[in-house]
């Protein structure tokens, strides 16, 4: 019985070891599970954020340098539009003087 009493006490306490052994272990991963939550949450979340925050701004560069281009056309369509009702009434203008001048030329003979 005294063997039997003693192979009890080392059952119990090897038990109550591996029990506290188990829960030190839960404990650990527990504690490692909410280091790596605030690393991911500190660290990794603003990162990811900043990430997409890059390729959205990527795409408005990109929307924007094709806008501009799209205006840069416009805006030369419209010189050269422009450029031509300019030449239209400076010939216009030209005209009118011309047919003063021959106008003056008849009244005067």
């Amino acid at each position: 019985t005294t063997l039997h009493n003693t192979t009890d006490k080392s059952k119990t306490a090897t038990s109550t070891s591996m029990s506290s052994a188990n829960m030190a272990k839960e404990q650990l991963q527990q504690r490692l599970y909410e280091q790596k939550q605030i690393f991911r949450s500190k660290y990794l979340g603003p990162f990811q954020n900043l990430k997409a925050d890059l390729e959205t701004i990527k795409c408005e560069i990109a929307t924007a340098e094709v806008e501009l281009q799209e205006a840069t056309e416009k805006l030369k369509e419209a010189e050269e539009h422009e450029e031509n009702e300019l030449t239209k009434i400076v010939g216009r203008v030209l005209a009118y003087e011309n047919a003063c001048k021959h106008a003056m030329e008849v009244y005067e003979e």
